[in-house]
């Protein structure tokens, strides 16, 4: 079975380090055995019709709670499902949290990209951890790129240094030695840079986005140019924002701080 609920047990401690990081769990389950069969037998049909999942955005608090419950509980194929069902939640609703919750945690990249992607611009409550997500090594240039990106869309002009290195992969002016640029460096750019092209028109206004000039596709000399010429439109959206809560730095590691000085960083 294809579930994400079972880590293997040598990233129990990991997860559990994490753990305080992580967007709250929501409350109990209001998931009615009626409803959970009725997703399965509707997750169970694929291809997915557009009316299925158009059908399952929550439309009341009621049904956001439930659906936030199955997300915790689901399989990949379902939280698949969910993430693209809960596309364009409120962040700061328990399944717009629930979906982040399970983005930053060790999944597959599609499932994880889906997560990340589905709620609007994230809460103060999810930033802490896709800071911690981004900063990672050990998961997908994508994700953390997908990280990155939802960071830029709230306004944290910490994430603009190495989101930009993203941008500069691959050219004259990558630099693997920039702190947590660390991604392999294997030649496939295009999509960590469209998701963060994704982002960065989604935090700008109309008449701002048409400007973005970014082609990940283009020669390398053009992107570094469109790298500059972007980071100049972008920067007076982004600003330092706090955290949501105190977060004791004793016993934190080195990336953990370095995702909190992330967060707290001015443009």
């Amino acid at each position: 079975m294809d579930t994400h609920s079972y880590p293997e047990p040598m990233l129990i401690p990991l997860l559990l380090q994490l753990a305080p990081w992580l967007p709250p769990l929501p409350a109990t389950s209001l998931a009615e055995p009626e409803d959970v069969d009725l997703l399965q037998s509707v997750v169970a049909a694929t291809p997915w019709p557009a009316e299925d999942i158009d059908n399952w955005f929550p439309k009341s608090p009621e049904e956001n709670q439930a659906m936030a419950a199955m997300v915790n509980d689901a399989d990949l194929t379902t939280l698949r499902f969910l993430a693209l069902a809960g596309a364009g939640v409120e962040a700061s609703s328990p399944l717009g949290r629930a979906l982040f919750r399970s983005g930053c945690q060790m999944l597959p990249e599609a499932e994880a990209l889906a997560c990340l992607l589905a709620p609007t611009a994230p809460d103060q409550e999810s930033a802490l951890a896709l800071a911690d997500l981004a900063l990672r090594q050990d998961r997908s240039l994508p994700v953390r790129a997908a990280a990155l990106g939802r960071l830029l869309e709230a306004g944290y002009a910490g994430a603009w240094p190495l989101a930009k290195a993203v941008l500069l992969t691959g050219t004259a002016q990558d630099n693997p030695q920039l702190p947590y640029a660390d991604w392999v460096r294997g030649g496939r750019y295009e999509l960590p840079k469209r998701l963060l092209l994704l982002s960065i028109r989604e935090l700008l206004p109309a008449e701002e986005a048409k400007r973005v000039s970014f082609e990940p596709n283009s020669a390398w000399a053009e992107q570094v140019q469109a790298a500059e010429a972007l980071e100049a439109i972008v920067a007076p959206f982004l600003n330092a924002a706090p955290i949501a809560r105190e977060i004791p730095k004793d016993g934190l590691s080195e990336r953990q701080m370095a995702a909190l000085e992330l967060l707290q960083s001015g443009s």
